[in-house]
């Protein structure tokens, strides 16, 4: 009996670890995602501040 129930321990916490992990993953995906988001933004308004600088003069 205490074997049966140390596997199932084993395996609820495998499977716990596992879906924790794929989390921690998605996550760090998303925020490369809205890095790169950002930085694009960021040249796109320095570019459009350059176009306006240089049609003031």
């Amino acid at each position: 009996m205490n074997i049966v129930l140390f596997i199932l321990l084993y395996f609820t916490l495998y499977f716990l670890i596992i879906r924790i992990l794929k989390n921690i993953r998605l996550r760090f995906e998303k925020l490369e995602e809205l890095e790169g988001e950002f930085i694009f933004t960021y040249l796109r308004k320095l570019s459009k501040r350059k176009s306006i600088s240089v049609w003031k003069k």
